[in-house]
């Protein structure tokens, strides 16, 4: 799997390796945010989403791409704060889940992986940190 994200969109690239040709129902997922105040936990599911390409199939080769429009919202960074002295946790994670449903019972499966919100300045060194030039 592999994550390409814009501002406004995010492009998923699946690839799904099914060597039993199992029925696979179908694929779908969600973004979901958990933050951490003061150790109280927020748990936000952000969207759902349905990969429409894949249904009711037994390929046993699936790949695709699915282009995921984000809610117009502001979503505090992916961030983590932790203060000794005063034992303050600030602590906010987002995750992308993508499920595979299969034909049969309890026959799911899910894939979560982290995601990163926010912005990383790329080759600023110490010194240009420190530095006023």
């Amino acid at each position: 799997m592999r994550l390409v994200c814009s501002l406004d969109q995010l492009q998923l690239d699946y690839k799904v390796m099914n060597p039993n040709q199992e029925v696979i129902k179908s694929m779908d997922g969600n973004i979901s945010m958990k933050a951490v105040v003061r150790g109280i936990d927020y748990n936000e599911k952000i969207m759902n989403f349905l990969i429409d390409d894949v249904y009711d199939t037994k390929d046993d080769h699936i790949s695709g791409m699915i282009r995921i429009s984000l809610p117009t919202q502001y979503f505090p960074p992916s961030f983590s704060y932790f203060n000794e002295k005063t034992r303050f946790r600030v602590n906010t994670e987002y995750f992308l889940s993508v499920d595979v449903h299969v034909d049969g019972i309890n026959t799911s499966l899910k894939t979560t992986v982290p995601l990163t919100i926010g912005f990383e300045p790329e080759h600023i060194t110490f010194n240009e940190v420190i530095s006023p030039d």
